[in-house]
């Protein structure tokens, strides 16, 4: 009975008191996208390593004056630092071996020449440093008597996908049945530039097959080098055959195809900064 009474007395109470009801919802602040995350079903970007090239130098003066600079690199990435370094070591190693053959030969001169001193000048520099490739250039110039001086250019290309420090041959860069249409390519631009042992008819395949191995890649496609004597005489001097990526593209071995068509769009793998400075 008390139970019923206390019910009924509550009863208007609760009558006269509305349940809540839900207010308009709170606006959602809109949070900005992080710079350089993707949308949504996007791979993140890949940050690419950073690579600084700067320029050491091998200096020796007396007779003979032994001036020699070529490219170090740094980077903060271990296993490509690690690799960019042994391409620097390999370089030194030949460089400083090619002075000490110039101070032999300086050494065993005729010691009643008193012509001019004997000297060695080279350059290295890289054509390209992409992520699977680094291409150096080292353009020489020698005097060791007689009368006049050579010149000529060595090139140097290194892999950089292989923990073993490899080198990059043509056999292995260019497409076993495209060379000898490669060849006949650059014969006939040899041809064209005037090259007189070739005009003449003096080099035949074998040995043009040879000469291609002086060859580097650039960011605008592949150089060769031909020094003088090779295709021409002293005094006609070296020759060049470029060819650009497009002409070249069907003469790539198949591993090469797709990492240079990223060179041809300008895509290295890595943001390169070159920091040599100009030479005296």
């Amino acid at each position: 009975m008390r139970l019923l009474l206390l019910v009924v007395l509550l009863a208007p109470l609760a009558a006269g008191c509305p349940s809540p009801r839900p207010g308009p919802a709170a606006p959602v602040a809109e949070v900005p996208p992080i710079e350089g995350s993707a949308e949504p079903g996007e791979e993140l970007p890949r940050k690419r390593p950073k690579v600084t090239v700067r320029r050491a130098e091998i200096e020796r003066t007396g007779d003979p004056e032994v001036t020699i600079t070529f490219p170090v690199f740094e980077t903060t990435e271990l296993k490509l630092a690690a690799r960019l370094s042994a391409i620097s070591s390999e370089l030194r190693k030949m460089l400083e071996s090619d002075a000490e053959a110039m101070e032999e030969l300086a050494r065993e001169r005729d010691a009643n020449d008193l012509g001019m001193p004997f000297n060695l000048s080279t350059s290295c520099a890289p054509t390209l440093v992409a992520d699977f490739l680094v291409s150096i250039e080292c353009s020489s110039s020698n005097y060791t008597g007689g009368a006049h001086g050579n010149y000529g250019t060595t090139t140097h290309n290194y892999l950089l996908e292989s923990v073993d420090l490899r080198s990059l041959d043509v056999a292995t860069f260019f497409a076993t049945a495209e060379l000898p249409a490669l060849v006949d390519l650059v014969r006939s631009e040899l041809a064209r530039q005037g090259a007189s042992e070739i005009v003449g008819g003096s080099v035949d395949d074998a040995e043009l097959r040879a000469l291609l191995e002086s060859f580097a890649v650039t960011t605008e496609g592949v150089v060769f080098h031909f020094d003088p004597y090779a295709v021409a005489s002293y005094a006609e001097g070296g020759f060049e055959v470029r060819l650009s990526h497009a002409e070249v593209a069907r003469f790539l071995a198949a591993p090469f195809r797709a990492s240079m068509q990223r060179i041809a769009s300008g895509e290295l793998g890595l943001d390169v900064v070159v920091d040599l400075p100009p030479s005296p």
